[in-house]
């Protein structure tokens, strides 16, 4: 990516960040009041955005308002930790290792009243990943609205959605024709669709060794848990396929930071 940004009040890094790439180390509340993302990203609408950290609805539902104002129609936000493993995992407060918290009532939020987004979750481990697209950043449904949907959503326990889980949260398999039906071909292509283009295999170990063709450059986000045993495969691939890489470890218990170290 040329431009990008990345917003957390106590980043882990262990990698030199790319040439293009800024860290802003506060809260995105304190980002989205202070600074103006698109004139950060040179005057660029954001490709991609990736929703994490706090694991609370209003925060993400903010982050979600904040960041559609600067996207554009072939952009698309990525929400994790939509799809939680059960009651314990998917509360406010944190008894679990594994927890995703109540990030998955804003994806009944934005079915409800959103209907215009288009919203899948891919079911990976360990608590999914959500795809959003169709954004529209003149769109203030939300924003006007805030307090309210705060005071219905807030209060849902996991078993609204316990006895029709998948249906309620949009889960489709981790399958890349599934996933690649998401982001058909546009005229201006977004960063996706230029991954599409390519015809990135859903193999990513069947990838040959790395190409000495030129291809335009794009950022991979790659999470990983507990996948030790692929992981040096998947980056190899991405590497191969000239993708600026991002790996997000959830807290794995394997050999996988070993891998990244």
């Amino acid at each position: 990516a040329e431009h990008s940004v990345a917003i957390d009040p106590a980043p882990d890094l262990r990698i030199p960040m790319p040439s293009g790439a800024k860290l802003f180390k506060m809260t995105s509340d304190d980002f989205f009041a202070r600074h103006d993302l698109r004139a950060e990203l040179n005057g660029n609408l954001a490709d991609l955005a990736f929703i994490d950290w706090m694991h609370v609805f209003e925060f993400a539902l903010r982050d979600f308002i904040n960041l559609e104002k600067h996207c554009g129609p072939a952009s698309t936000i990525l929400i994790h930790d939509g799809y939680p493993q059960d009651a314990a995992s998917a509360a406010r407060e944190r008894t679990t290792q594994i927890w995703s918290g109540d990030v998955w009532k804003l994806l009944l939020c934005l079915k409800k009243y959103r209907p215009d987004l288009r919203l899948a979750t891919i079911d990976v481990p360990p608590t999914g990943l959500t795809i959003v697209r169709n954004l529209d950043r003149s769109s203030t449904l939300l924003s006007v609205n805030l307090e309210k949907l705060c005071a219905e959503f807030v209060p849902l326990q996991f078993e609204t959605i316990s006895a029709n889980k998948a249906v309620q949260l949009n889960r489709i398999e981790n399958d890349w024709r599934d996933i690649q039906a998401l982001f058909p071909e546009r005229e201006t292509p977004g960063l996706f669709a230029r991954w599409q283009s390519r015809a990135s295999p859903p193999n990513l170990a069947a990838v040959p060794h790395r190409s000495t063709v030129s291809k335009p450059r794009a950022l991979g986000v790659l999470l990983c848990y507990n996948d030790a045993d692929v992981l040096p495969d998947a980056i190899e691939a991405l590497l191969n396929n000239n993708h600026e890489l991002v790996v997000w470890d959830h807290g794995s218990s394997d050999a996988t930071a070993s891998v990244l170290d």
